[in-house]
Parts: C-alpha cells; sequence; structure tokens
C-alpha cells in the first residue's frame, strides 16, 4: 500500500501492483474532522490520539503523524477534549479515540466540518 499526502494537505492510498503504470487521483482535502472526547459527565478528556478508517482502510499511525507534522498540528485531544483534522478527503470515516479499539464512530464527511464526539465512561 502506498499513501500519499500532498502539500496542500489530503490523504490518499493505493495499492501499487505494476510500478511502471500508476495513475492517482488524490481527492481535494476539503474536508474537516472534528473530534470532541468527554467523560459521561461531560468532562473533556486530553491525550487521546486518533485511529481513522478511511473508506474501510486504516491510515497506519505513521502516516496520520506523518499528516499531522506535515500540517502542523498535534495528533491529540487538546484540553478541551478536541482535535481538528483539516484538509481530510471525503469520504467514509470509522474514528476512535479509545485506546483498545472498541468504540468506533462512523460517518460521511463531505466538504466542510463534520463533528464527531465519543464518550467514555468513567475514569
Amino acid at each position: 500500500m502506498v499513501y500519499v499526502l500532498p502539500r496542500d494537505g489530503s490523504i490518499a492510498s493505493f495499492l501499487l501492483r505494476d510500478p511502471h503504470e500508476v495513475k492517482l487521483v488524490v481527492p481535494a482535502g476539503a474536508s474537516a474532522l472534528r473530534l470532541r472526547a468527554l467523560l459521561q459527565s461531560g468532562e473533556p478528556l486530553s491525550g487521546l490520539e486518533p485511529r481513522i478508517r478511511l473508506n474501510g482502510e486504516l491510515i497506519p499511525d505513521a502516516v496520520l503523524r506523518l499528516y499531522g507534522q506535515h500540517l502542523g498540528i498535534q495528533l491529540a485531544t487538546d484540553a478541551a477534549g478536541e482535535l481538528l483534522l483539516p484538509k481530510m478527503p471525503a469520504g467514509l470515516y470509522e474514528l476512535t479515540l479509545d485506546k483498545r479499539g472498541n468504540e468506533w464512530a462512523r460517518v460521511a464527511a463531505g466538504n466542510g466540518e463534520t463533528t464527531v464526539i465519543q464518550r467514555f465512561g468513567a475514569r
């Protein structure tokens, strides 16, 4: 699997079968995903890192880290329990902030911002 991270944002992947015949169209990074991590009480949770599937394909942690570095963002929820992932391609996303990966939210993201709230039990 090959991943492409254009300078102006977005992510694309493809399975390289024949290196002599490569044509890749990278969708525009016209979506933004706002992830919020909250306890059931409403208290925000900071320091949680996302795991993301885009159109059924898990984006490896190393690729997400490069994406974050490329755009100059931290890939963890802040003190308000939020993480904004700008310049993502439209598509079907499965996202989790759960370190065990038990709770995944599914959302279709188009152009503009989509907010996903993930709630957790008491600490």
